[in-house]
C-alpha cells in the first residue's frame, strides 16, 4: 500500500495479558482514516516508546504492505511552534524497518537522541545529547547542546556542537561545524575530515584527522598511534602535540612550527630507544652501527665523544668496539639532532657481554655447532642481540681474524 501518513496514536488500548497494543490511525488525503493493529514487535515497542514524545506532536509516515501490516518509519516530522515544548528521548533502533529514516526537527527541541538505524537524516532539530552507531547517518542543522558521541561510519555533519564530541567511526565527514567551547575528540581507530567554514575550539585525535581551512582557536593533539593532517588556509591559535602534518597549510608560521614538533617527537623516540636498558654488545662491534640500529632512524642524527670502558679504549667514534674483559661496561654522553631540534648529552648505557657467555659462542663457533650456539646465545647476556651478526664473523673468521676466550674479536669493521 506504500507510505501512509498518521499524526499520532489513538488513546484507546487493547489489554492482552501482558501485552500491550497501540491502535495506529492512518489519515488519508481526503480526510478519511484508516486503523491498523498489525505490525512487528519492534515496531510496535517502538510506538509504545515513543507514544508521549509523537502523540499529537509529530507526522510520520509510515510503510504498510498487502496484508495491512505496519513494515517500516520512512518520516518524521514534528509539529508545533518553535516555542512549543516536546519533551522526552528518541531512540532509532537498528533494523531494516527503520533504515533511510528522515527527522524534520522543525526547529524543534527534544532531550536524547539516539541513532542505530543506517542512512537516517536529521535535520533542524536541538537536542541534548546525540548517541549512536548507525552507519552513513547524516546531521543537517542540527544543535547538539552537551557532549555528544557517535560510532557510526561514514557519519556527516553540517551542525552546531555546544559542548564536545567524540567520533569513533571511520570516514567522518565534518562541514561548515561549530565546536566553538568544546572538543573534537578522534578515538582510536577512527578517522574524520574537517573542512568548509568550520571553527573548532580543540582537537584531540587518537586516530585520524584531517582539517583543511578549518579555525582551531585552541590545541591540535594527536596522542599515542593518532596523527593529524593540516592543510589549506587552517590556522591554529594554541599548541600542536605529537604526529602533527602541515606540509599543505598556507600559514608558513603554522608549517615550521608542526615541523619542529614533528622533529621533536623523533628525537625523543630516539632518546627512548637508546636509555631503555643498557645497550648489550660484544667486542668487534661498531659504535656508530650500535647507535644507528637502536635508534632505527636515518633522519635522527647523533655524535659522542671517545669514551672507556674502565680504562679500556673501547669507544672511539669511528672504530669497533675492542680490547673488552668480563662484565665491562661504559656510559656515554650521545648528542641527537633533527632538524632545529637538539637532545644534548644524552646519558646512554653500554654492557659488553661477560666472557663466560662469549667463551660458550666461541666453543659453538670452532665445533661449527648448530645446537651449541643456539644453546649458548640463550644467555640473558644475549638477550636482543644479533645472533645473524655471530654468523658473520663465523663466516668470516679464518680470512679476517681470530676470535680468543677471552672475548676478543680483531675483525675489520669494514667486513661486517
Amino acid at each position: 500500500m506504500g507510505v501512509l501518513l498518521f499524526s499520532g496514536y489513538r488513546t484507546e488500548t487493547y489489554i492482552n495479558g501482558t501485552d500491550k497494543d497501540y491502535k495506529v490511525e492512518v489519515t488519508h488525503e481526503n480526510g478519511s482514516y484508516t486503523t491498523y493493529t498489525e505490525m512487528s514487535s519492534k515496531m510496535n515497542k517502538f510506538f509504545t516508546d515513543h507514544k508521549s514524545l509523537l502523540e499529537d506532536n509529530a507526522e510520520v509516515s509510515v510503510t504498510v504492505d498487502k496484508d495491512d501490516r505496519i513494515t517500516g518509519i520512512e518520516a518524521i516530522k514534528l509539529l508545533g511552534n518553535e516555542t512549543d515544548e516536546t519533551d522526552g528521548d528518541l531512540t532509532i533502533p537498528a533494523g531494516a524497518a527503520f533504515d533511510g529514516l528522515t527527522i524534520d526537527g522543525n526547529e524543534k527541541s527534544i532531550d536524547d537522541l539516539t541513532v542505530n538505524a543506517d542512512n537516517v537524516t536529521v535535520r533542524d532539530l536541538t537536542v541534548d545529547v546525540l548517541s549512536g552507531n548507525g552507519e552513513s547517518f547524516e546531521s543537517i542543522h542540527n544543535t547538539f547542546e552537551e557532549d555528544s558521541s557517535f560510532s557510526g561510519n561514514d557519519a556527516s555533519f553540517n551542525t552546531t556542537f555546544e559542548g564536545d564530541v567524540t567520533l569513533k567511526g571511520e570516514n567522518a565527514h565534518l562541514s561548515n561545524v561549530k565546536i566553538e567551547n568544546g572538543k573534537l575528540a578522534v578515538s582510536a581507530g577512527a578517522s574524520v575530515t574537517v573542512d568548509g567554514e568550520t571553527t573548532i575550539q580543540d582537537v584531540v585525535a587518537e586516530g585520524e584527522a584531517s582539517l583543511e581551512d578549518v579555525e582551531v582557536t585552541g590545541n591540535v593533539t594527536a596522542n599515542g598511534e593518532g596523527s593529524v593532517k593540516l592543510s589549506g588556509k587552517t590556522t591554529v591559535d594554541g599548541d600542536l602535540t605529537g604526529n602533527i602534518d602541515a606540509s599543505q597549510v598556507e600559514d608558513e608560521e603554522l608549517k615550521g612550527e608542526a615541523e619542529k614538533v614533528a622533529n621533536r617527537a623523533d628525537v625523543d623516540a630516539a632518546v627512548t630507544a637508546l636509555t631503555d636498558g643498557p645497550i648489550e654488545v660484544v667486542a668487534g662491534q661498531n659504535f656508530e652501527d650500535i647507535v644507528a640500529a637502536k635508534i632505527d632512524d636515518s633522519s635522527v642524527e647523533f655524535s659522542a665523544d671517545s669514551t672507556e670502558f674502565e680504562g679500556n679504549d673501547v669507544f672511539d667514534k669511528n672504530e669497533v668496539v675492542k680490547d673488552v674483559t668480563a662484565d665491562n661496561s661504559a656510559e656515554v654522553d650521545i648528542d641527537l639532532t633533527k632538524g632545529e631540534v637538539s637532545d644534548p648529552d644524552v646519558a646512554v648505557s653500554f654492557k659488553v657481554v661477560t666472557a663466560s657467555s662469549v667463551d660458550a659462542v666461541v666453543s659453538a663457533l670452532n665445533d661449527n655447532s648448530q645446537s651449541e650456539l643456539e644453546e649458548a646465545l640463550s644467555n640473558d647476556a644475549f638477550t636482543g642481540f644479533n645472533s645473524e651478526l655471530i654468523g658473520q664473523y663465523h663466516t668470516e673468521l679464518d680470512a679476517a681474524g681470530s676470535l680468543d676466550v677471552h672475548g676478543n674479536l680483531k675483525l675489520d669493521h669494514d667486513s661486517h
